[in-house]
């Protein structure tokens, strides 16, 4: 998202993010862009800090749902023995990736119609 590094997302950057979320936008601009979301400090890694903080979040925005700290920690670890596959405890992109191409349905709905683009994406 921050394409320039500044440490800040500026208008077109925004934007930019978003395209990969309409019909121009590919799986693999998906995936880069949600890789970057959860690694939170920008360290090309997502440890298990920043996916509790982002699992927490996304349960509570979209579901309503708030489980107990430990149910969401054992969610974490499972997580965590599924895509980090080389014990390292981080999941770097290729891992992410990796994951996120086996489970299409990740990335699936992570898709947005917005009718008032269509003359821009036409251009």
């Amino acid at each position: 998202m921050d394409e320039d590094g500044n440490g800040e997302v500026d208008f077109e950057e925004f934007c930019n993010g978003l395209i990969c979320f309409t019909s121009k936008g590919t799986m693999e601009d998906r995936i880069k862009f949600t890789f970057q979301v959860y690694d939170l400090d920008g360290n090309g890694e997502i440890d298990k800090g920043e996916l509790l903080i982002m699992l927490k979040a996304c349960l509570n925005e979209q579901f309503l749902l708030t489980l107990k700290d430990e149910d969401l920690e054992n969610m974490v670890e499972q997580t965590f023995k599924e895509v980090d596959a080389d014990n390292s405890g981080g999941i770097d992109f290729t891992e992410y990736s990796e994951y996120a191409s086996k489970h299409p349905n990740i990335m699936k709905n992570l898709k947005i119609e917005l009718p008032f683009l269509k003359d821009i994406e036409e251009d």
